[in-house]
């Protein structure tokens, strides 16, 4: 008995020093999503962070941003980008140090959630005044002072972002290693858009009859069609079905065949950037917005 401690206490320290050893001398996958997982297994928050957003920099080629400057963490042309990485735990993902006072234009959020086979991720590319929304509503304040927090500045915020909240941000979806609607494991609590199994089916088979309307019409029953970039694509993995009538606003309409219309993820995001909140009350921007 003391042979069988004594061996399972050898076996540990002898994984310790092997995870101490890959802490310190990983070499990154060049798979992304390898790339992610590693980072999980040997790295803590503080290290993890810097090296995935610097990863997901050098993917991306943005510039990088001196931090003496306070405008986030690279440049995407001419906008100042704030990027936050956070892995699904504890049914929540977190994410912290949000500065709404600080210059930068845009919020780059890395969500994971490790899956049943891979490590699925999202990345949304939020604008500031919609985060500032996003902190508003959910957001609690992390450091600062009583006079600052009173004032407005320098305050850091946390938000806690669970999966029944990710619709807010379903629009400002820029990349994803699963299709966006499988990201969402509705749990039909109050406040969700489906307050029911029977309104979730009742949405699946809406969007299901505008993405078939569309490949019939459009894609000459061969193909999914964006309507503004007019892309074609065999599947309907990196689209969206878009309410003409929005959603909240027409509520009759919700399931309606004929109120919504497919687009891409990028057309999708540059409508919702482009028009904010005013898309809600007026449908007519989507059609000025396809026109153009």
């Amino acid at each position: 008995m003391v042979r069988e401690r004594t061996k399972s206490k050898l076996d540990k320290i002898s994984f310790l020093k092997e995870q101490e050893h890959k802490k310190k001398y990983l070499v990154p996958s060049d798979d992304f999503e390898e790339f992610l997982i590693d980072c999980k297994i040997y790295l803590n928050s503080q290290s993890y962070g810097i090296k995935i957003q610097n990863r997901w920099r050098e993917i991306n080629k943005y510039k990088k941003v001196k931090s003496s400057e306070d405008r986030g963490d690279y440049k995407d042309g001419s906008t100042y980008a704030e990027f936050k990485v956070s892995y699904f735990s504890d049914g929540k993902w977190s994410l912290l140090q949000l500065r709404p006072y600080q210059p930068v234009d845009r919020y780059d959020i890395l969500l994971v959630e490790l899956g049943n086979t891979n490590m699925n991720y999202t990345i949304y590319k939020i604008p500031k005044d919609k985060m500032k929304y996003l902190i508003d509503r959910y957001g609690e304040t992390a450091h600062g002072t009583k006079q600052s927090n009173l004032d407005n500045k320098n305050i850091e915020y946390r938000i806690t972002i669970k999966k029944n909240m990710l619709h807010e941000i379903e629009p400002y979806i820029f990349k994803h290693s699963v299709e966006s609607h499988d990201f969402f494991e509705m749990k039909f609590k109050k406040g969700n858009r489906w307050k029911n199994s029977k309104g979730q089916l009742r949405y699946k088979t809406w969007r299901k009859n505008v993405f078939e309307l569309n490949k019939r019409k459009v894609g000459l029953s061969k193909y999914y069609v964006c309507l503004k970039c007019n892309k074609k694509r065999k599947t309907t993995r990196v689209l969206h079905a878009h309410h003409i009538y929005s959603w909240n606003k027409f509520p009759k309409k919700r399931y309606d065949r004929d109120n919504g219309v497919v687009l891409c993820i990028k057309c999708h995001n540059a409508f919702h950037r482009k028009y904010k909140f005013e898309a809600l009350d007026n449908p007519n921007l989507l059609y000025e917005y396809i026109k153009k």
